[in-house]
């Protein structure tokens, strides 16, 4: 599989964890635990990260990264907005 599709894949098993609430406000889950339990390397996992943050729903700090809140509304269209604070480790 290529690498662009297998970020793809790990984007969407992470906003999924956000948008269901797998991944709790606090919860902070390093790319090597991704990693292991996807049996993938850490760099597409990074690229999804990076992915999540540029599209605003996940925030970079220096070693973390926090999820932000996703809003739903009856149009099915997410807007993000500030509820969870999950950080990942780099």
């Amino acid at each position: 599989m290529k690498n662009e599709r297998l970020s793809d894949s790990v984007y969407q098993y992470l906003l999924d964890m956000i948008l269901n609430m797998e991944i709790k406000p606090g919860d902070r889950i390093p790319e090597a635990k991704i990693a292991t339990q996807l049996g993938i390397s850490r760099t597409p996992i990074r690229d999804a990260m990076l992915q999540l943050a540029n599209d605003g729903i996940i925030n970079i700090y220096p070693n973390i990264l926090h999820a932000k809140t996703v809003k739903i509304q009856s149009s099915n269209n997410f807007y993000v907005g500030n509820l969870l604070d999950t950080g990942f480790y780099l």
